[in-house]
């Protein structure tokens, strides 16, 4: 397993879980490593969904073979302040 990560023109991350294995694994990322050590919103690409986030850590299942593609960002401003 292997997770990419690539900062974005508007400041977010886009962030890639890897599963390399034939069978399915549960893969963690915690978004502190990343250098996101506030708040966090994220996107899920390919599922077209906004994902919460607690605790700045995130685990997915990941098929065998498969990709999860997300997109996360620093919640700042108003919206940091409706989240206290």
């Amino acid at each position: 397993m292997e997770v990419w990560v690539r900062p974005l023109g508007d400041g977010s991350k886009a962030v890639a879980l890897f599963n390399r294995h034939a069978q399915p694994m549960d893969m963690h990322v915690d978004f502190q490593q990343l250098g996101l050590k506030s708040k966090v919103k994220m996107h899920d690409v390919w599922a077209g969904k906004d994902i919460e986030v607690t605790n700045g850590e995130y685990q997915a299942h990941v098929p065998g073979h498969g990709v999860v593609l997300l997109r996360v960002a620093k919640i700042t401003g108003f919206e940091h302040a409706l989240d206290s």
